[in-house]
C-alpha cells in the first residue's frame, strides 16, 4: 500500500515537473520558435505573412507542438493584375484573427520545421483571378537561405472556422461570396508545387456568373481539389445538396437543389484551355421539376452545352420572379432543351443572340394561356407540340386569340431568324385552319386611319419569303364583308403571290376562283383572277361593298340572284391604289328573279312606259356577256322581258359617269300598255287591234353624264334598223319572183324562206330627235301622218 502510494507520488511529481518544464519552456522558447518560424516562412515562401501576437504551447497539442498567432495577415501572391479590380483591395489573401499551426517538439532540437496542421478562426480570405487568368493565391517556396534546410509545410489537416470567403475571377465572370462554417482542408506546399484538397460546410451568400445574380442566402457542402504547379494549374470540385434558392417575397422557392461542379483552368492553364461542368442538376419549383447539365469550354471565346427537362408553369414562374408584365399564366409546358454553341459574347444577350445559340427542344403546351401588357396581348388555350431544331415543326398546335381558334400542323424554316430581322429566307409549308377569323385584331397597329398621316411607304412584297400553305376558315368577318366555309390554297415565292382552289360560301352564295398578284420591278403591282359567282344576292353585294365607291347605281336599285363568271386583270401602283384606267375584265352572269326599284335613268322613259311600273322593273332572269376596257363597261347587246315591257338593251358606261346605253322596245307593248292603264279601248293613239300585220319597234336612246339624263329617239340605231329592213325586204322580193317566174334561181339566199311578217300597223317619225330631259321636258311628237 506504502510502495503503490509512493510510486503514485513520484509519478505526480514527474507528470507536475514536466508540466512545469513544458510550459516554462514554451514560454522561454516561444519568441526563438515564432520568430525562426515567422522567418521560415517569410524567407522561403513567395508571399508576406504578418502576425501580431503569438504563443507556443507544448501542452494543448501534446505530444505536437503548437503556436497560436493572433491578428495573423497573409499578402496576395504577386503576378496578377490587381488594378483589374476596381474598388476593391486585393493586398490581402487572408486575414484571421486566431491562427494555430502545429509541428513536431522534436523540430526545435533538429531546427528543420514540417508544419502538419493549421487551423484558423474568425478571418476572411480572398481569392482573385484577373483577366488574362493570373491569380493572388499563386504560393510558392523559394530556394533555401542562411544555411537553412528546405522547409516544408505538408498539411494533413487545415481546419477553417468561421471564415468568410470571396472568390472573384474576371476571366469566367465568375463572383462568390459566402462564409466557410466549418472546413478540413489537406494541402501539400513543397517547391513550386501545390497539392490541395478539402471538404467544408459552406454559406453561399451572393454568385454572379456573367449578368446572372443570385442573391439570396444558399447552405451548401464544397468539396474542393486544387493543383497549382509552375505553370498555375487549377481544378476544383464541388457537391451541393438540398439547396434552398428564394427571391423577393415569393412563397415559392427552389428546393432539393442539387448538383456536381466541377472547374478546371485546362492543359494549358489559360482562359482558352478553362472549362466548368455542372453535373446531375436538380431542382424543384412549386409544382415543377427540373433536371438537366451545364458545360463550358474555351473561356476566351466560350462554348456552351446545355441540356435542361421539366415542366414550366408560368404561373408560378411569374410568381417567384415577379413579373410584372405578365398578366395571365395558367396551365403548364413540357421542356426538353438543349442548346450545344458558341458563344459570340457574354454579356447583353437580346433575342436574336439566344436564335444564334441554335437550341433544340421539344415543347408540349398544356392548356397554357399567357397574357402581356394587361391582357391586350392574350393567348389562351394553346395545346400541341412544337419541335425545335433546324426548323420548328408544328404538331396539332392550337390555341386562341381574342376569341378566334388557330390550329396549325407543319414545318417552318429559320422563322425565328426571321422575325428578328436576321438576312434569311423564312420558308413555311404547313396547313392552318381558323374557327373564326378577323383580320381587324391582328392589324390593331397596323395601318394608320389618318389620311394625313406621313412617311407612307410604297407596299413591297418580300423577297425573304417562301409559303405554300393550306387554309380553312370557318367564319371570316373583315368590317362589312363576312363569308364562311373558306378553303384555299396560297402559294408564295419572292414578288409572286398564287391562290387557287378557293371556294367559301358569302352573299348568300357561292364564290369560287384562282389568280395571283405579281410586283414588277418598278414596285407597281399586277393582280389578275378568274372567279366564279353562285346565286349571290345582289343587293348584299352591294350594300357590303358599299355600292363600290359609285352612287349611280345603289344596293336599294337591285334584287336578284347573280350567278356568272369574272376574268379580271387590276393594275396598281406601289401605293395599292388601282390604275382604274388600265383594268381589263370579261365575263357572264345570269340573274335570276331580279328587280330594277327607282333607278333613275329608266323612270326617264315615262313617256313611252307608265311610271308605276318603271319604279320596280321586275324579271325572270336576264343573261349577258360584260366587257372592261379602257375605262368603260361594255353591255352588249341582251333581251329583257320586265314587267314593264319587253327590251333589248346595249351600252356602255365609263368609269367617268358618262354612258350611253340603247334601248329597243315594242311599240305595240308601249301601245298596249297605255290601253291597260285607261281601261279602255281607246288611246291616244286610237283603237289598236292585232291585225296579224306584224310589230314595230320603237328604238330610243340614254345618255348621261354626272346627274344630267336625256332620254331621246335614236336616229343612228333606227337608219340602221331601216337599212336591215329593207335588206330584209328586197330578199323577200327575189324569193318571191323566183319562185313564180324563175328569176334569181342562181342566188342562194332566194332559196331561203323569208320569214312572213303581217304589220299591224305603220307609224312614220319626222326625222328629228324628240327629247324628254331634265333640262327640255318634251315628249315625243307624232307625225302629222295618219295610222294606216
Amino acid at each position: 500500500m506504502n510502495t503503490a502510494l509512493k510510486i503514485l507520488k513520484l509519478f505526480a511529481i514527474l507528470i507536475i515537473t514536466v508540466l512545469i518544464s513544458l510550459f516554462s519552456a514554451s514560454f522561454l522558447l516561444k519568441d526563438k520558435v515564432a520568430g525562426i518560424i515567422l522567418k521560415s516562412l517569410n524567407n522561403n515562401i513567395s508571399t508576406k505573412l504578418n502576425g501580431g501576437s503569438f504563443k507556443l504551447s507544448f501542452l494543448s497539442k501534446f505530444p505536437k507542438a503548437s503556436l497560436v498567432l493572433k491578428d495573423v495577415l497573409v499578402h496576395s501572391s504577386p503576378g496578377f493584375i490587381s488594378s483589374s479590380f476596381t474598388g476593391i483591395n486585393t493586398d490581402t489573401l487572408m486575414a484571421a484573427r486566431f491562427v494555430s499551426v502545429e509541428f513536431s517538439i522534436t523540430d526545435i532540437l533538429k531546427s528543420k520545421y514540417t508544419i502538419e496542421r493549421i487551423s484558423a478562426r474568425a478571418g476572411r480570405i480572398n481569392f482573385f483571378t484577373d483577366k488574362a487568368g493570373f491569380v493572388n493565391y499563386n504560393i510558392s517556396v523559394k530556394s533555401a537561405k542562411s544555411g537553412v534546410n528546405d522547409f516544408t509545410i505538408n498539411l494533413e489537416k487545415i481546419n477553417l472556422t468561421d471564415i468568410k470567403a470571396n472568390y472573384i475571377n474576371l476571366a469566367t465572370r465568375l463572383n462568390i461570396n459566402g462564409k466557410i462554417k466549418n472546413g478540413k482542408l489537406k494541402s501539400k506546399i513543397s517547391g513550386n508545387d501545390i497539392d490541395f484538397t478539402g471538404a467544408a460546410e459552406i454559406q453561399i451568400d451572393s454568385l454572379q456568373i456573367f449578368n446572372t445574380k443570385i442573391r439570396n442566402t444558399v447552405a451548401a457542402d464544397l468539396d474542393l481539389t486544387l493543383k497549382s504547379f509552375k505553370n498555375g494549374h487549377i481544378e476544383m470540385n464541388c457537391l451541393l445538396n438540398k439547396g434552398h434558392i428564394s427571391f423577393g417575397k415569393s412563397d415559392l422557392a427552389f428546393n432539393d437543389f442539387s448538383f456536381i461542379g466541377y472547374f478546371s483552368n485546362g492543359s494549358k492553364n489559360r482562359p482558352e484551355t478553362t472549362s466548368l461542368s455542372i453535373k446531375n442538376l436538380k431542382a424543384k419549383l412549386g409544382s415543377a421539376e427540373y433536371t438537366g447539365s451545364l458545360e463550358l469550354s474555351g473561356f476566351d471565346q466560350p462554348k456552351v452545352k446545355l441540356l435542361l427537362k421539366g415542366k414550366v408553369f408560368p404561373g408560378e414562374l411569374k410568381e417567384f420572379f415577379d413579373l410584372q408584365n405578365i398578366s395571365e399564366a395558367e396551365g403548364w409546358v413540357d421542356l426538353d432543351i438543349k442548346i450545344e454553341s458558341k458563344l459570340n459574347h457574354i454579356l447583353n444577350y437580346n433575342f436574336s443572340d439566344i436564335i444564334d445559340l441554335k437550341p433544340e427542344a421539344g415543347l408540349t403546351f398544356n392548356s397554357f394561356t399567357l397574357g402581356l401588357q394587361n391582357s391586350k396581348m392574350l393567348f389562351e388555350q394553346v395545346n400541341g407540340n412544337l419541335s425545335v431544331s433546324n426548323s420548328i415543326r408544328a404538331r396539332n398546335f392550337q390555341f386562341t386569340y381574342q376569341g378566334q381558334k388557330v390550329k396549325v400542323d407543319g414545318e417552318f424554316r429559320n422563322l425565328p431568324e426571321w422575325l428578328s430581322g436576321m438576312p434569311v429566307q423564312m420558308n413555311a409549308s404547313a396547313d392552318v385552319s381558323f374557327s373564326r377569323l378577323k383580320p381587324e385584331l391582328f392589324l390593331k397597329n397596323g395601318f394608320s386611319s389618318d389620311a394625313s398621316a406621313k412617311n407612307i411607304t410604297a407596299f413591297t412584297l418580300p423577297d425573304d419569303i417562301i409559303l405554300d400553305i393550306n387554309f380553312q376558315i370557318d367564319s371570316l368577318s373583315y368590317k362589312s364583308f363576312s363569308s364562311s366555309k373558306i378553303v384555299g390554297t396560297f402559294n408564295y415565292k419572292p414578288r409572286l403571290l398564287t391562290f387557287k382552289s378557293l371556294n367559301m360560301q358569302s352573299l348568300k352564295g357561292m364564290i369560287s376562283g384562282n389568280g395571283f398578284i405579281v410586283q414588277n420591278s418598278n414596285k407597281s403591282i399586277i393582280a389578275k383572277g378568274s372567279f366564279n359567282v353562285t346565286k349571290i344576292d345582289v343587293n348584299e353585294t352591294f350594300t357590303t361593298f358599299h355600292n363600290f365607291g359609285q352612287d349611280f347605281l345603289k344596293a336599294e336599285n337591285l334584287k336578284g340572284a347573280l350567278s356568272g363568271s369574272l376574268s379580271l386583270l387590276l393594275p396598281m401602283d406601289s401605293m395599292l391604289n388601282p390604275q382604274i384606267k388600265s383594268v381589263t375584265a370579261e365575263g357572264k352572269y345570269l340573274l335570276v328573279n331580279g328587280a330594277l326599284i327607282n333607278f333613275d335613268p329608266v323612270r326617264y322613259l315615262s313617256s313611252f312606259i307608265e311610271l308605276s311600273e318603271l319604279e320596280n322593273i321586275s324579271f325572270e332572269q336576264m343573261q349577258n356577256d360584260f366587257f372592261i376596257r379602257n375605262n368603260s363597261l361594255y353591255v352588249p347587246q341582251m333581251e329583257v322581258k320586265s314587267s314593264a315591257a319587253n327590251l333589248s338593251v346595249n351600252g356602255k358606261h365609263s368609269f367617268d359617269n358618262d354612258y350611253e346605253y340603247h334601248v329597243k322596245i315594242l311599240l305595240s307593248e308601249i301601245l298596249s300598255k297605255k290601253r291597260k292603264k285607261i281601261k279602255s279601248n281607246v288611246s291616244e293613239f286610237g283603237v289598236v287591234e292585232d291585225d296579224g300585220l306584224g310589230r314595230t319597234s320603237l328604238l330610243l336612246k340614254i345618255k348621261g353624264k354626272g346627274e344630267a339624263i336625256k332620254v331621246g329617239y335614236d336616229i343612228k340605231a333606227a337608219g340602221n334598223e331601216l337599212k336591215n329592213n329593207i335588206k330584209s325586204e328586197r330578199q323577200s322580193l327575189k324569193s318571191i319572183l323566183s319562185q313564180e317566174y324563175g328569176w334569181f334561181k342562181s342566188d342562194t339566199a332566194t332559196n331561203q324562206k323569208p320569214v312572213v311578217k303581217k304589220s299591224r300597223f305603220r307609224i312614220t317619225w319626222d326625222e328629228t330627235d324628240s327629247i324628254k330631259s331634265r333640262e327640255t321636258g318634251s315628249s315625243i311628237q307624232k307625225n302629222r301622218g295618219k295610222l294606216k
